[in-house]
């Protein structure tokens, strides 16, 4: 198989249920902010319950540092949120939220498969092919999570293939805002396997250069997920020693320690 550029997420192909958790590499960081994201996804960290920072740090075995930088990260980018001498949340972003996000996908991407069509050389198109092939594999075995995972390189990578960095980071980003909802839906729906079949029809125009229908399959596709993720709005609260303290309260602005 052709050898798959940096841009992707290394631990993507690996199974999040046979991961070790815990955090053994230089970059400390990096992978715990993997872990927690992962967990997020899977429904182990979810909005309703106030988590301990010193107990996810024994969880990975890691040290607090690592932990705390993360959730910074991940609160930078809306999904977590801290509560001052209590710990932290996961946040449940609103429909409108969801909506406007993968509106600006939308745009931002088809722009950009766009303006790859008929550009493509064979190495990158071949690392393109197996991408694709892997995030379909995976649809079949029905694994949402390794699916999301997996997804997410594919399209990352056809968005570096424009040479925008700040591009990529967008895209990047505004995947990562959409990361948690939907997946139990996407799943227990059995339509994994006809998002990954939309790739083909994609990376098809892109190889021939026909810019229009890839703009088509480009919405099509943004569609089919804006169905999948608009689950009914849920309530931002989080309960925490038996009440409810809003996700908007002050108190849980600005935990660093």
């Amino acid at each position: 198989m052709t050898e798959v550029p940096a841009i992707v997420d290394e631990m993507a192909s690996t199974s999040f249920a046979h991961r070790k958790k815990s955090v053994t590499r230089t970059n400390f960081k990096d992978q715990v902010f993997v872990l927690i994201r992962d967990e997020i996804m899977a429904g182990i960290l979810k909005p309703g319950t106030v988590y301990s920072m010193g107990d996810l740090a024994t969880r990975y075995g890691a040290s607090r540092t690592p932990v705390r930088e993360a959730l910074i990260e991940l609160e930078s980018k809306g999904i977590v949120r801290f509560f001052r001498g209590v710990g932290f949340g996961v946040i449940a972003p609103s429909s409108e939220y969801l909506r406007d996000t993968l509106q600006l996908r939308e745009i931002l991407e088809t722009h950009a498969m766009v303006s790859i069509a008929g550009q493509l050389t064979t190495a990158e198109y071949q690392v393109a092919h197996d991408l694709m092939m892997e995030v379909h594999e995976i649809a079949l075995s029905n694994d949402a999570i390794r699916y999301r995972k997996m997804d997410y390189n594919f399209h990352v990578y056809l968005a570096s293939l424009t040479g925008n960095d700040r591009l990529v980071s967008l895209v990047q980003e505004l995947r990562d805002t959409q990361m948690m909802p939907g997946l139990n839906q996407i799943a227990s729906a059995g339509n994994l396997v006809e998002r990954s079949s939309q790739h083909f029809k994609i990376l098809d125009a892109i190889k021939s250069g026909d810019a229009k229908n890839v703009a088509v399959y480009m919405g099509s596709h943004i569609s089919f997920s804006r169905e999948s993720f608009l689950a009914p709005e849920k309530s931002n609260r989080i309960e925490t020693m038996g009440t409810y303290t809003s996700y908007d309260s002050p108190v849980g602005r600005g935990l660093r320690d």
